[in-house]
């Protein structure tokens, strides 16, 4: 039986993205993703590694900046660290990347909080 492996987040990109090829020169990009969450009047924060192939890639690399606020849908994927294997590193590998910077104020660097309309 096949499993679900679906990720959705709204958050906001902590710095500007990084654009690489692939050995096969295939374009992708890395940036982090921060989202918040409050329980109990206590905040929470995440950060989340997003990597985008071929044409998300583009659009990544056209559309978004530090400090935008993204809609992604994605899957996990989870690999080790090279240099050392008992390291594990998730990331988001994205699918629909959809920019909604009309949305919030820039980012807070002192606590990485969300802010999100007014």
């Amino acid at each position: 039986m096949d499993g679900i492996n679906l990720v959705i987040i709204m958050g906001q990109v902590t710095s500007a993205p990084r654009v690489s090829r692939t050995k096969s020169n295939i374009l992708f990009t890395s940036f982090t993703v921060v989202t918040s969450r409050t329980a109990k009047g206590n905040t929470y924060i995440e950060k989340h590694n997003v990597v985008a192939f071929d044409k998300v890639a583009e659009i990544v690399k056209n559309y978004v900046s530090a400090g935008a606020i993204v809609y992604i849908e994605g899957r996990l994927q989870t690999t080790t660290k090279p240099t050392d294997p008992s390291v594990h590193i998730t990331d988001i590998l994205a699918n629909k990347v959809i920019t909604l910077n009309g949305w919030a104020k820039p980012i807070d660097d002192e606590d990485l909080t969300i802010k999100i309309g007014e």
